[in-house]
């Protein structure tokens, strides 16, 4: 029935569907006069279903019906569950130039997707979890961009290879360069990430401390990133995806834990924090230093 097609798309339906669930013209207009079908204002050929309950995926529905297309960008990043990407807009990728009469607040991208960059979500078709992060990373601030890499690389979304691939089969797409400045800033690793930091406290004025030194911890001396012996104060700084390594990544909260048991405070901060929020990774030392003294 016409009615479990629009349910399994969340209210939405085509007066293409619905013909080719063999309702006729007459039905049609009685479903309307009824109101079990209400036309969509926006978008000629679309209906919504009144018996369908609204979700946060009818608009999508809507979109991706409207237009023959793929929800992609932030639509697709919200459908993925991947946090903090959001945009008011509806986003949707088709693979060529067909003239697409769009629905209002929907934007439409224009890019070759093969089969692997599509997969299927309850039956709406979506762009993959690494192309939707690609095509954000693209179109997104250096900031969010910093952010959703950094996290991608942790889960396993998205490695360099990646990023490498994508830079050599698309160099002139828009949003390229921007993309080829966060892979060279993953690419620095944690060398670069520790450089910063000393940077970032010499540059406050901020004395007292060693880069890499060593520290007694009983069972074994270790060096970690940055030491205030004095003060018995540890920072460390994480670069990008420095926990997509399980076995780094538990030793790393190992020697933290036998630290801190040894009468040492430890303060971690990530890259993002380095570069975008140099005042938050200052006031924090700021206090632990004025605690210790």
């Amino acid at each position: 029935m016409w009615q479990d097609t629009a349910r399994r798309q969340h209210g939405a339906i085509t007066r293409q569907q619905l013909d080719a669930l063999g309702l006729t013209d007459a039905q049609i207009v009685s479903l309307r006069r009824r109101g079990d079908l209400i036309p969509d204002p926006r978008q000629r050929g679309l209906w919504r279903a009144a018996s369908a309950p609204t979700t946060t995926l009818t608009e999508a529905w809507s979109a991706v019906l409207a237009t023959n297309a793929v929800l992609s960008h932030e639509s697709a990043a919200s459908v993925h569950g991947i946090e903090n990407v959001r945009d008011d807009r509806l986003h949707v990728t088709v693979p060529d130039r067909t003239h697409i009469r769009l629905p209002p607040g929907v934007r439409v991208h224009r890019v070759p997707l093969p089969p692997s960059d599509i997969v299927d979500h309850r039956g709406l078709a979506v762009t993959s979890i690494r192309r939707t992060v690609i095509e954000c990373l693209r179109t997104g601030t250096m900031r969010r961009g910093r952010l959703l890499l950094d996290r991608s690389i942790q889960r396993g979304w998205l490695s360099l290879e990646h990023l490498d691939g994508e830079l050599a089969d698309f160099p002139g797409r828009w949003g390229s360069a921007k993309l080829k400045l966060l892979r060279n800033e993953c690419a620095m690793g944690d060398a670069e990430s520790e450089r910063r930091l000393h940077r970032l406290l010499r540059s406050a004025g901020i004395t007292g401390w060693a880069a890499n030194a060593s520290v007694d911890l009983g069972f074994a001396r270790l060096a970690f990133d940055v030491v205030f012996s004095k003060l018995r104060l540890i920072l460390e700084v994480d670069g990008w995806g420095s926990h997509s390594d399980v076995e780094r990544f538990q030793t790393d909260r190992t020697r933290q834990n036998a630290a801190v048991e040894c009468g040492w405070r430890v303060l971690r901060f990530t890259w993002f924090d380095i570069v975008e929020r140099p005042y938050y990774v200052l006031q924090r030392v700021r206090r632990a230093v004025a605690q210790g003294q």
